[in-house]
């Protein structure tokens, strides 16, 4: 899990969005292979899906479409906050708008394609 929980203060106005702080497990395997001096875009890739899970659940949510755009480096030195709002509301697939924020500039941003599996698909039926 790359999302930490709500800051103080930045919780959700409404349920169609969310702020969390982007977490770093320095010890993931796959991420932190090598050493880098700022955040993995892959990490990023990854907080936006679990925002857009967060959002669109509850449930199992697939995300089989994403468009990001990296604007600038996220540095390991000041606090990253991940905001993400639900496009679409009431139908089973919809878009999930997410922005990575650092010193009150945007370093990364996405939309995704967020599609909710119902319970049935799940058991096989």
């Amino acid at each position: 899990m790359v999302l930490g929980l709500p800051p103080a203060g930045h919780g959700p106005a409404r349920p169609d969005e969310g702020v969390w702080p982007l977490r770093v497990n320095w010890a993931h395997p796959t991420l932190f292979d090598h050493p880098t001096d700022h955040v993995p875009g892959m990490l990023l890739l990854e907080a936006a899906r679990q925002a857009a899970h967060r959002l669109a659940g509850p449930g199992t949510v697939l995300t089989p479409v994403m468009a990001s755009r990296f604007h600038r480096y996220v540095e390991f030195d000041s606090p990253c906050l991940v905001r993400a709002r639900l496009l679409t509301t009431g139908t089973a697939s919809g878009e999930v708008q997410v922005a990575a924020e650092q010193n009150g500039a945007i370093a990364y941003e996405c939309v995704l394609t967020a599609h909710r599996v119902p319970a049935s698909a799940k058991d096989g039926r």
